[in-house]
């Protein structure tokens, strides 16, 4: 197998801002709500495979590169500059002295991050496509969730991966929640059996025997107004054909398992 990194097409690039966006290092401003947004469209030259050569005469190892999202400048009183360094990095991008996006693509592409290079667009649309966009799923006065959401097809392979995370974040206490901070000890033993039978009542074809999952929680979890999604990657659990297997318990199903804290936050009535 040979890579073939050329010169990049690029057919547009723009980075909107709202506010200054000249590194994701967020600041300690006073006040409300601050978001700011940010779009890259691009053009190009990434790693070619002889294996894609031989299903595609003729691939030319061009992807077509869509880049979009918003980040917090502020969020109530506190910084949100961890919040923000941690968005970046899920999304992959980054900011120049001139607020220009700067995209930091996954391992199997990261060359092209320099390779990108202003020039008139080709009229052949690639066949490779990579997409990574960051938004905002749900907003209240005390809770922020980010969804950030990566799609990769190279142009000849059977299907394209993409892969959905989330940044849950308490804006009052200025943190990132994570499961240990929702949830009593221990909590996975009864939960973990209660998501794989939502999941098998759903008709998901579960890869894994309930021995080899153990109590070992979904990687990503999302907060809704109403209660909680529990989401497993593709691959994670079950087949691609069963794409992310997702299920949802309100805060009620799981009131006898969360923190004092948590219970508050999530089911104090969201004002």
């Amino acid at each position: 197998m040979k890579s073939i990194i050329s010169k990049s097409m690029v057919y547009g690039s723009a980075a909107i801002l709202i506010g200054a966006l000249a590194s994701c290092s967020g600041n300690d401003a006073e006040g409300d709500f601050n978001f700011s947004s940010y779009e890259m469209s691009a053009v190009a030259d990434g790693h070619d495979s002889d294996s894609l050569r031989n299903v595609l005469e003729d691939f030319d190892g061009r992807w077509d590169v869509k880049v979009s999202g918003v980040l917090p400048e502020r969020l109530g009183s506190k910084s949100v500059a961890e919040l923000r360094d941690s968005l970046c990095r899920l999304a992959n991008v980054s900011f120049d002295e001139k607020g220009k996006t700067v995209v930091e693509y996954p391992a199997e592409m990261r060359e092209l991050a320099e390779h990108l290079a202003d020039s008139i667009a080709p009229d052949r649309k690639p066949g490779s496509a990579f997409e990574n966009s960051l938004s905002v799923s749900m907003l209240t006065p005390k809770l922020v969730v980010f969804n950030s959401y990566m799609y990769s097809y190279p142009e000849g392979a059977p299907h394209g991966v993409w892969l959905n995370s989330y940044v849950n974040y308490d804006i009052q206490a200025g943190e990132i929640l994570t499961y240990s901070d929702i949830f009593t000890e221990g909590f996975s033993k009864m939960l973990v059996p209660a998501i794989l039978n939502k999941l098998e009542a759903q008709g998901v074809q579960i890869l894994m025997s309930r021995e080899e999952i153990g109590t070992r929680m979904p990687r990503q979890f999302r907060l809704m107004p109403d209660g909680m999604e529990f989401v497993y990657n593709i691959y994670e659990i079950a087949p691609y054909s069963a794409g992310e297997p997702r299920v949802k318990f309100t805060y009620g199903e799981l009131e006898s398992l969360l923190r004092p804290a948590a219970k508050a936050l999530l089911m104090g009535g969201g004002e």
